[in-house]
């Protein structure tokens, strides 16, 4: 499940900035190269938690300073 929440984020941060096919590639080619480290948990979470860290940071890079209702701010005003 989490490898799939995973390419599915991955796709869609992709996706806001090229066409579907590009983003199909480049999903698919992430699928292959990663996985001979899905065996192993702890390289799930980092996989997950980076493209989470790349997805946030696209949205702070876009001027969006919350995520459903939530503040990102990362450091003090």
């Amino acid at each position: 499940m989490l490898l799939c929440l995973t390419f599915a984020l991955l796709f869609s941060l992709i996706r806001r900035h090229c066409n579907p096919v590009v983003g199909i590639l480049f999903t698919v080619a992430a699928v292959a190269s990663s996985s001979i480290h899905w065996l192993a948990r702890p390289h799930l979470f980092t996989m997950f938690f980076l493209v989470l860290f790349f997805y946030i940071l696209e949205l702070v890079r876009e001027g969006r300073s919350r995520i459903a209702g939530v503040p990102i701010t990362f450091c003090c005003p």
